[in-house]
């Protein structure tokens, strides 16, 4: 979706996911609120990876040997805005087949044990995912110390994705 929106336009909808998911109140945790977090916890990791993707797009480009500050110039920063949207909208969409396949895997699950009713049995791609966004939310927060930027430069790449127009 981001390749039509900004990234501000994901967290309402991230937002309106967690909304649904309290309203459903699913599982055994005795927290609705937080069992509802683990629901959408994919959903939070893609926001950030976004954010991520926004803040080391310029880096990643330099590390393939393609200056995206120089393409931008030269070809008036369409090819560069192109490639940017191609690949969060990719990258967002894998949000869209993981929640497809938790979806018919729970399905198929619940189908053969009908009792089994616990969220509160974490798998290693639950540990995973979360420890993923850690990392990303811990290397945008360093991302000055990381590659040649300062805290402004940061804060105003994030001001501009988290931008509504």
């Amino acid at each position: 979706m981001s390749v039509y929106i900004s990234i501000f336009w994901l967290i309402p909808i991230a937002l309106s996911h967690l909304f649904l998911e309290m309203i459903i109140g699913g599982g055994v945790l005795k927290n609705r609120f937080i069992s509802s977090l683990l629901h959408i916890k994919l959903d939070i990791v893609l926001i950030i990876f976004a954010l991520w993707l926004s803040v080391y797009f310029e880096s990643i480009f330099g590390l393939l040997g393609l200056s995206a500050t120089t393409r931008a110039v030269t070809q008036g920063g369409t090819r560069f805005i192109i490639w940017q949207k191609a690949i969060r909208g990719f990258l967002m969409s894998v949000d869209d087949v993981a929640q497809l396949t938790r979806g018919v895997l729970k399905a198929r699950k619940n189908s053969t044990k009908q009792d089994e009713n616990d969220d509160s049995k974490f798998s290693i791609i639950d540990y995973l995912i979360i420890f993923i966004g850690i990392l990303l939310f811990l290397s945008i927060l360093f991302a000055p110390y990381i590659i040649d930027m300062s805290y402004t430069e940061l804060l105003d790449i994030l001001k501009n994705e988290l931008k509504p127009y």
